[in-house]
C-alpha cells in the first residue's frame, strides 16, 4: 500500500513529531478525566470550517474563503479547523493545544501530537501514548494506545505494540473494543458508511461491518474508507498495479487507472495520474473535473482544498479548480 494508516497530519503542518514526556506526571498529563467534564463548557461548534491554515513568511495563519487573513501568521504549526477547533503550536517542536475561530487558545498546549476533532473527540498523544479528549478539552478515553486515528461512524482505529509488531483493532466511544477483543488486524482503516477495510497477515484487504462480518471479500492490495458512496482500491490490472474506486457492492465504479487515489470529499477526490505524477480531481462519475497540475492535493473541506505546486508553494482552490489563494 502506498502509505501507512497512521501518518498523521501533524507531521506535515507541525515542525516536529518529536515525542516528549507529559508534564505533571501520569498518563493523562494532569488533565481531568471524563467524570469531571460536566463542569466544563463544550467548545467549538458543528459548522463546516470557514478558516484555513496558510503558511506566510515562516509562520502559519488562517485565511477565510476569500483568502483574507483573519488570524495573523503567528503559529509554528497549525492544523485545519474541525468542529470549530484547530490545533496549533506556538513554538517549533513545542506542545500542541487548540484555538477557536477567534484565535483564542481554548485548550492549553498539553499534548505532543493530536488529530483533528471528529465526532466530538480528538486523538491526542500524552507521554508517548494515545488517547482521546472531548470538546471540553479533557480526557474521554485514557491514553493507553500506541497508535490512534479519529472517530468515524462511532468507531476508531487504535493500535497496540506486540512482539511481532503493531496490531490494530476498533474501539467504541467508551474506549471498549468494538469487536471481539481477540479480533486484531495487521492493517485497519477507519469506518466509512458502516464499512471498514482491514487486512490480516497473509490475506488481501476486505471490508467488514461493525459486527466484524465480511461484507466485501478479500480482493484488494490497498484501500481506504468509503465516502460519498465510493472507496479507493489498489488492484492488479493488465497494465500493472492501479488505483480505482468501488461501490458498496465491491464492484469497480471508476476504472482502476490512477497511480494513486484518495477518498471523496465534497463530491471530489484527488487522484494522481500516470506519467506526469501530477494530481488533479475527479467527480463521482470518474470524470476529470480539475486537471492534474499539482504536486500534492488535499481533500476538500467546505469547498476549499489545499494544493502544492513547484514542490513547496502552497495555495487553495475551490471546487471549480480556481485559485482562491495563489500558491506562494
Amino acid at each position: 500500500m502506498r502509505k501507512t494508516a497512521f501518518v498523521l497530519f501533524l507531521c506535515l503542518s507541525f515542525y516536529s513529531c518529536k515525542q516528549k514526556p507529559a508534564e505533571n506526571g501520569g498518563t493523562t498529563g494532569g488533565l481531568p478525566r471524563k467524570e469531571d467534564n460536566a463542569k466544563y463548557p463544550v467548545l467549538g461548534n458543528n459548522n463546516p470550517p470557514t478558516l484555513f491554515p496558510l503558511f506566510v513568511d515562516g509562520k502559519w495563519g488562517y485565511v477565510d474563503k476569500q483568502c483574507k487573513m483573519v488570524l495573523k501568521p503567528q503559529y509554528a504549526g497549525a492544523s485545519r479547523f474541525s468542529e470549530g477547533l484547530a490545533a496549533v503550536q506556538m513554538q517549533k517542536a513545542g506542545r500542541v493545544g487548540f484555538i477557536d475561530e477567534t484565535g483564542k487558545v481554548v485548550i492549553p498546549p498539553a499534548f505532543d501530537l493530536v488529530d483533528p476533532y471528529s465526532e466530538g473527540l480528538s486523538a491526542v498523544m500524552v507521554n508517548r501514548k494515545w488517547g482521546y479528549i472531548d470538546r471540553t478539552g479533557h480526557i474521554a478515553i485514557p491514553p493507553t494506545f500506541d497508535a490512534a486515528l479519529g472517530f468515524t461512524n462511532g468507531a476508531a482505529v487504535v493500535g497496540q505494540m506486540f512482539n511481532n509488531g503493531m496490531a490494530y483493532f476498533y474501539i467504541n466511544r467508551n474506549g471498549e473494543p468494538l469487536l471481539d477483543p481477540a479480533m486484531k488486524y495487521a492493517l485497519a482503516q477507519p469506518f466509512g458508511e458502516e464499512m471498514a477495510p482491514v487486512r490480516q497477515i497473509g490475506s488481501n484487504i476486505r471490508f467488514i461491518d461493525k459486527h466484524g462480518k465480511t461484507v466485501i471479500p478479500p480482493t484488494y492490495l490497498g484501500s481506504e474508507r468509503f465516502h460519498d458512496g465510493l472507496a479507493p482500491v489498489w488492484i492488479h490490472v493488465n497494465e500493472g498495479m492501479r488505483w480505482g474506486y468501488i461501490g458498496h457492492d465491491g464492484k469497480l465504479a471508476i476504472t482502476a487507472h490512477f497511480a494513486a487515489a484518495n477518498p471523496f470529499f465534497d463530491g471530489l477526490a484527488a487522484v494522481q495520474v500516470l506519467g506526469s505524477g501530477k494530481w488533479g480531481y475527479v467527480n463521482t462519475k470518474g470524470s476529470q473535473v480539475i486537471p492534474p497540475k499539482f504536486d500534492a492535493a488535499g481533500p476538500f473541506f467546505n469547498g476549499m482544498a489545499q494544493v502544492t505546486v513547484d514542490d513547496t508553494k502552497v495555495g487553495y482552490i475551490d471546487t471549480n479548480g480556481k485559485y482562491v489563494c495563489e500558491p506562494k
